[in-house]
């Protein structure tokens, strides 16, 4: 297992303030979910790179930019991008 996991299923602790900061207001079912989806992409909800959120009464998974800046450092073809700001 990666030791930089976030979420493990003897951290009882972690995965409560995970509930009560990142993802409020989630069912049972919806946070194991969310919580599920963390483990298998590896993406981390503290850090901004996954949300789960309520819109309509439904749970909606959404991946930051921080979340595809992540996948995309990760792919060895991946070589940088470049922004220009203009004023």
């Amino acid at each position: 297992m990666n030791d930089k996991a976030l979420i493990t299923q003897n951290n009882v602790e972690m995965l409560n303030t995970l509930r009560n900061t990142v993802a409020p207001g989630l069912t049972d079912s919806e946070f194991a979910l969310f919580a599920e989806i963390v483990k298998s992409t590896g993406l981390n909800p503290v850090t901004k790179e996954v949300w789960a959120i309520k819109a309509g009464g439904r749970l909606q998974l959404m991946t930051g930019i921080n979340g595809f800046l992540r996948i995309a450092n990760s792919h060895p073809m991946f070589d940088g991008m470049e922004v220009e700001f203009e004023k």
